[in-house]
C-alpha cells in the first residue's frame, strides 16, 4: 500500500504547479510588476488562489494518509480548474464579455466543491455516519462555501470599491446557483444508487 501511495504521488503537482504559476501571476500584478490588471482586483484573486492552495494542500495530505483511490486525488484537479476559470474570467474580462459567465462558474465551482468535499467526507467518515447525512451536510458545506465567497466579495468592495459584489440581485442569483450546483450532485448521486440496485 505504501508503494502504491508513493507511485501516485506525482498526481499532486498535476494541481500544484499550475496553481503556483497561477499565483505567482497574481502576486506580479498586485506589486504591478506586469502591467495588466485583472477587471476587479488582483489581491482578491490572490486571495482566493492561497485559500485553495491550503485547502488542498489539506485536502491531498488527508486523502494520502487514508489511501484514497487514484481518483478521489485526481478529483481535486476539478478544484484547480475552477479557480483557473475565475482568473482567466478576471484578467480576460470574461465576467464583462461573455453573457451569464459568472453564473456558469458559481453553478461550475459549486459542483466541484460538492464532489470534493463529498469524496472526503466518503474517506474519513463515511463508517461512522448514513450516506443521506453525509450528502445533507455536503450539500450544507457548499453552500456555507458559497455564502463566506459572496462575503469575501462584500469586504473586497468595501476596501477597495471593485464593485465585484454586484447588485443585490447578482449575489441573490451567485448564492441560488451555488445551491443548484450542490443539489444536482446529489441528486444525480441519488438517482445513481437507485436504478443500480
Amino acid at each position: 500500500m505504501a508503494t502504491k501511495t508513493k507511485k501516485h504521488k506525482y498526481i499532486r503537482w498535476f494541481w500544484r504547479i499550475p496553481l503556483a504559476i497561477l499565483a505567482t501571476v497574481e502576486f506580479l500584478a498586485v506589486i504591478h510588476i506586469i502591467p495588466y490588471q485583472p477587471q476587479f482586483t488582483s489581491l482578491g484573486l490572490l486571495f482566493t488562489s492561497a485559500a485553495v492552495w491550503i485547502f488542498l494542500e489539506l485536502a491531498q495530505s488527508f486523502l494520502e494518509r487514508r489511501h484514497a483511490s487514484i481518483r478521489a486525488r485526481w478529483v481535486i484537479l476539478i478544484a484547480v480548474t475552477s479557480v483557473y476559470l475565475d482568473a482567466f474570467g478576471d484578467f480576460f474580462f470574461l465576467y464583462a464579455r461573455i453573457p451569464h459567465y459568472d453564473a456558469f462558474l458559481h453553478f461550475f465551482a459549486s459542483i466541484s466543491a460538492t464532489v470534493l468535499v463529498w469524496h472526503l467526507l466518503e474517506v474519513g467518515v463515511s463508517k461512522r455516519y448514513s450516506r443521506r447525512f453525509l450528502l445533507t451536510f455536503t450539500v450544507c458545506l457548499v453552500i456555507t462555501f458559497g455564502t463566506v465567497y459572496e462575503i469575501s466579495e462584500y469586504i473586497e468592495d468595501f476596501f477597495t470599491g471593485s464593485h465585484r459584489l454586484g447588485d443585490g440581485f447578482d449575489t441573490a442569483n451567485d448564492l441560488l446557483l451555488d445551491s443548484l450546483g450542490a443539489l444536482m450532485i446529489v441528486v444525480l448521486w441519488w438517482f445513481k444508487k437507485k436504478f443500480k440496485k
